[in-house]
């Protein structure tokens, strides 16, 4: 059975396979949102003509991104099935910092997690896609930044340490919507 799980209202350019973070916080457990909604509007990055940057609206783990349209969403789904579960450790708050490149910063949460890795490096081996990422560096990203203002952030957070236990991936149809692919 197909579980949608909604329609981002966005379109993209390829499919990708993410982690949602938010179905694994307790209602009780704000840590997260809370250190989004630390980051001051001074800092953030924005284009007028871009909404993708700014803070993070939707807190996720991209597993792999840049699926092309002959992969499917069964195909992933086939893959992963009985795969099992994946622990993913919260590590330090950082950054990815651009160097003049681009307007901004990203600042992340880094991610432990050896088999989550191990799935990454599969994935991009067997099925084609668009990532040119020499090494898959595991993160939740917080907010695109001025340049060099996320240093104050930098560190240890609420969540450092924290772990999880994934058991679903989330397929993003590049038409926006999504559907949850079980590991278990």
């Amino acid at each position: 059975m197909i579980k949608i799980l909604e329609k981002t209202g966005g379109t993209y350019s390829y499919h990708s396979l993410q982690i949602d973070l938010l179905p694994y916080f307790s209602e009780k457990d704000y840590r997260i949102l809370q250190l989004m909604e630390s980051i001051s509007n001074d800092i953030i990055y924005t284009d007028p003509k871009d909404d993708s940057y700014g803070k993070e609206n939707d807190p996720h783990i991209t597993v792999l991104y840049g699926f092309g349209e002959d992969v499917t969403y069964f195909g992933i789904r086939e893959f992963l099935e009985n795969r099992g579960i994946i622990p993913i450790k919260f590590g330090n708050i950082s950054s990815f910092r651009n160097d003049g490149k681009e307007p901004y910063d990203v600042l992340i949460i880094e991610m432990d997690s050896p088999e989550l890795t191990k799935v990454h490096n599969t994935l991009k081996k067997k099925f084609k896609n668009k990532d040119s990422f020499p090494t898959y560096k595991p993160h939740m990203t917080l907010a695109y930044v001025l340049p060099g203002k996320g240093t104050e952030f930098e560190g240890e957070c609420l969540l450092t340490n924290s772990e999880i236990n994934i058991d679903k991936f989330t397929f993003v149809h590049k038409a926006g919507y999504k559907l949850e692919v079980p590991l278990i």
